[in-house]
């Protein structure tokens, strides 16, 4: 699906910077203390760097092409520019700290720019309106080369600094404690040493099961990609019920970039945030080749109601290739039980639910553009501190 942005005009770098310096705080601030002062710095470093550090994207310049397209809404033929590219598309819109400024709206989708212009009489005055936005690309995206540059070049010497601050703290700490004279507890649990996650693997690809109407050879994530991937949701779950002070105050977004750091740090980089999904944004999404094979949805929990808008909002996402979806709730009163008791009765009143699979949250729904094609949807549920 395409969509539209102003081209180097939605975010100045410097912000952009600085979230993800924020979320490496977080990262860091979030890791238990035996962790910290155990794990290898190097590569503990190494390993933030590989989900953090952000290449520039690269125009594919000998795949550029013209085409015609009429206007939707006014009928007119415009010159479309379509520009073939790799990378992140999000840094598409973040403005340099040296551009210039001629911000115009393009079309974007995965992998694909386009720029259109209306047609004129004067082929000239086409060509020369042609070569001024490709020649403002060209330098703007120049310029955000350089700020990604400098950005991932001084990216480990920032991920030392806040590590090796967060060890002091705790080394600090304990050395005030053994000035008391006596041995600190040591946890019975804690091990020795530890060992970073591996980085990273590949989501494993399995042909489509034959559903009703369906004869398309698309890929799908395979049944122990999906598990995994849910098992990565649990243990930040549980990570977040053992710290409770480090997320008392965040908001939904804050606490699905947590689950969107573990996913990266397994699955090379595919997961993402906030990205555009057929009918509106859906909270995570992992791709693979352009294909989405696994959306989810964070939320709150507020009641039947708003639980019910939620999957309705998530069929909204979903488009017919999609088969392995989640609802993420975060539950802030204390009885979950409760809260647990009404999920499947809920579903089960969905037009579109069809049956409950082996577990007591897991259910196969029906495609709302396409009742052919069924996706499977799993409720994870988790408790959040007030």
């Amino acid at each position: 699906m395409e969509w539209e942005i102003k081209l180097f005009g939605k975010q100045l770098f410097s912000d952009y910077e600085s979230e993800i310096k924020s979320a490496i705080r977080s990262e860091i601030n979030r890791q238990p203390e035996d962790y910290l002062l155990n794990v290898d710095e190097n590569e503990y470093v190494e390993y933030l760097f590989g989900i953090f550090s952000r290449p520039t994207p690269i125009i594919i310049e000998d795949k550029i092409r013209v085409n015609k397209e009429r206007g939707f809404h006014d009928g007119r033929n415009y010159c479309v520019i379509e520009l073939p590219f790799e990378g992140n598309q999000n840094l598409f819109e973040c403005k340099p700290s040296i551009s210039r400024v001629d911000y115009y709206t393009i079309s974007i989708q995965e992998g694909m720019m386009k720029i259109r212009l209306p047609f004129s009489d004067n082929p000239d005055n086409m060509k020369r309106e042609t070569d001024a936005k490709l020649g403002t690309l060209k330098h703007n995206l120049q310029n955000l080369d350089n700020d990604l540059k400098r950005f991932n070049s001084g990216l480990r010497d920032f991920i030392k600094d806040i590590f090796n601050a967060r060890k002091q703290k705790f080394m600090k700490e304990n050395n005030l404690l053994l000035s008391v004279g006596f041995p600190l507890k040591e946890r019975e649990d804690a091990p020795r040493t530890y060992v970073v996650p591996e980085i990273k693997r590949k989501i494993s690809i399995e042909r489509p099961k034959v559903a009703p109407k369906a004869n398309s050879s698309d890929p799908i994530i395979s049944e122990k990609d999906y598990e995994n991937i849910l098992r990565i949701i649990d243990n930040m779950a549980q990570v977040m019920e053992r710290s409770p002070s480090a997320f008392i105050n965040m908001k939904e977004e804050d606490l699905r970039i947590h689950f969107l750091v573990q996913l990266n740090a397994q699955y090379e980089g595919e997961a993402m945030g906030e990205v555009f999904n057929l009918g509106g944004k859906t909270d995570i999404l992992i791709r693979h080749k352009g294909n989405n094979l696994f959306i989810a949805e964070c939320k709150f929990w507020s009641g039947k109601e708003r639980f019910k808008d939620t999957i309705d909002q998530l069929l909204n996402y979903i488009s017919w290739r999609d088969t392995k979806t989640a609802i993420i709730l975060f539950n802030k009163n204390k009885d979950s039980s409760k809260v647990l008791e009404q999920i499947p009765a809920i579903v089960k009143e969905h037009s579109n639910y069809i049956k409950t699979e082996g577990g007591a949250l897991r259910f196969t729904m029906k495609n709302k553009n396409d009742e052919g094609k069924i996706f499977t949807l799993t409720i994870k549920l988790f408790d959040v501190p007030q």
